[in-house]
């Protein structure tokens, strides 16, 4: 769904969250200070950003564990398997990753 953002007309503070994001999913040691500058300068603040980084990463644990686990939403099987999973645990992160 998000693959055209970029041609959308978005929000600054989105749109830069959305840049960092991106640029933080395709290399993550490729960040700069400028990078962040540049979030700041759209209104992110630095807790903002901390959160935008917290859910990315979130995010692809999430996936990897998915993967490790054989998750798959690609199929019916997969996505019933999936949705099970996410009722049981009311949509929230667990807590043991939490800790």
């Amino acid at each position: 769904m998000l693959d055209g953002w970029r041609d959308w007309n978005l929000n600054p503070r989105v749109r830069a969250a959305f840049e960092l994001l991106a640029k933080r999913a395709a290399g993550p040691s490729d960040l700069r200070k400028e990078d962040f500058d540049r979030a700041r300068a759209a209104g992110l603040t630095d807790s903002a950003i901390y959160d935008l980084l917290s859910i990315g990463f979130m995010f692809d644990l999430i996936n990897r564990l998915a993967n490790v686990f054989g998750y798959t939403t690609v199929d019916e099987q997969g996505q019933r398997k999936t949705a099970a999973i996410l009722h049981r645990i009311g949509y929230k992160v667990p807590g043991f990753l939490l800790r």
